[in-house]
């Protein structure tokens, strides 16, 4: 009888001692935590062809292995990972809205989400080279679009323009395009407005439906120009030609 009653007991104690255990393991078994992503904002507006860079660092308050996946739009993207850090990088190639979520898990999870609206603004619809001589000889101003190119000439400072009318070949327009970045030509915030009286003046202006902006100098050397060099001097070599065809 006492034989049964310690068997009892024992059998008692090791139940409460299993209990105890894996209670304490329930307890002790945290969800993970996001505690910083970048960019900060959970909600992004972009152009077209811009690369962003996803970061989420995750932290375990009880030390245990973590694991992630990535979503964008609920399909699977591969990350960079470094211990409790999570990257991922993209170029969004075409307009529309994505979301985009990392997410650290073990026994449970937390979450990083992006919310990303691509705007289609990085299209040229127009571009203008121009160049105004101090002493009133000449101005000479090259239109380009897709579809025509027009070489315009003003004499002695009238703002009467006389139009040479081209068309725009498939070739020209490709070789602007690849030329032409938007980010670099906005970053240019530069207006050499002075015209000396012995020199030239130019100035560059694109345009599309939603963007603006004109840049002015004298010379192409200029250090400020120079993310855009190439460009100036497509344009320049255009102008040449056109006026060439017309002499």
């Amino acid at each position: 009888m006492l034989r049964k009653i310690l068997i009892m007991l024992v059998f008692v104690l090791i139940s409460i001692m299993i209990f105890n255990c894996l209670d304490n393991e329930f307890e002790s078994d945290n969800s993970p935590e996001l505690i910083s992503q970048f960019p900060i904002e959970t909600k992004i507006d972009e152009n077209v062809n811009k690369e962003i860079k996803f970061i989420a660092i995750f932290d375990d308050p009880d030390g245990d292995h973590m694991r992630f996946f990535g979503l964008l739009n609920n399909d699977d993207i591969p990350l960079d990972i470094d211990g409790n850090t999570a990257k991922f990088s993209f170029k969004f190639k075409e307009k529309g809205i994505y979301r985009l979520q990392i997410v650290g898990y073990n026994t449970f999870s937390d979450t990083a989400e992006w919310n990303i609206t691509v705007k289609d603004t990085l299209k040229l619809k127009t571009i203008e080279y121009g160049i105004r001589c101090g002493w009133c000889t000449v101005d000479d101003l090259l239109t380009i679009n897709e579809d025509s190119t027009v070489f315009s000439q003003s004499f002695d400072c009238s703002n009467d323009w006389i139009d040479t009318v081209g068309i725009t070949t498939d070739t020209l327009w490709k070789e602007i395009l690849h030329l032409f970045d938007l980010e670099k030509f906005l970053a240019i915030d530069f207006y050499d407005s002075g015209l000396p009286w012995d020199g030239c003046a130019q100035k560059i202006l694109a345009k599309n439906d939603t963007v603006k902006h004109l840049i002015v100098f004298q010379w192409k050397t200029q250090p400020e120009i120079q993310p855009i060099r190439p460009l100036i001097e497509k344009m320049l070599i255009n102008m040449y030609n056109l006026y060439k065809s017309k002499t």
